[in-house]
């Protein structure tokens, strides 16, 4: 299963947080879509692909797709309409901070998850090798 996730600011709370590292090496395969890794790596430079994290693109159908959602739906932003059709594929879990995409996800029978999930995972992935030493 795919970890799609659909907007920055998940990226943002791992980076504040000290966990990207951790993120990555919890054996979870973290994607993006194309757009927002452009973002991503205005904003970072190459360091979340350094760490593992996979491009998506759409394909043409699905990219006239999401700007049609986006069009009919300002409140969501462009590269999360590219991630929510990407999502609409199959195989993936959205990953996002937002309610709103989380429930237009809904109605596109897309899986959601958010921040709080993932970086629970990633902690109990830190606890796991510290438990099993102190046994």
């Amino acid at each position: 299963m795919i970890l799609l996730v659909a907007d920055v600011s998940i990226f943002l709370e791992f980076e504040r947080n000290e966990l990207m590292v951790p993120l990555f090496a919890a054996g979870l395969t973290i994607a993006a879509v194309d757009l927002l890794c452009y973002e991503l790596r205005a904003a970072f430079g190459t360091s979340f692909f350094e760490l593992g994290l996979h491009v998506l693109d759409l394909f043409p159908d699905e990219l006239g797709r999401a700007q049609a959602l986006w069009s009919s739906n300002k409140t969501l932003s462009l590269s999360e309409c590219f991630a929510l059709v990407r999502a609409c594929r199959g195989g993936h879990i959205l990953v996002t901070a937002s309610p709103h995409l989380q429930s237009v996800a809904q109605a596109y029978g897309v899986v959601t998850l958010g921040w709080g999930w993932l970086a629970e995972q990633v902690m109990l992935n830190i606890a796991s090798p510290a438990l099993t030493s102190a046994r």
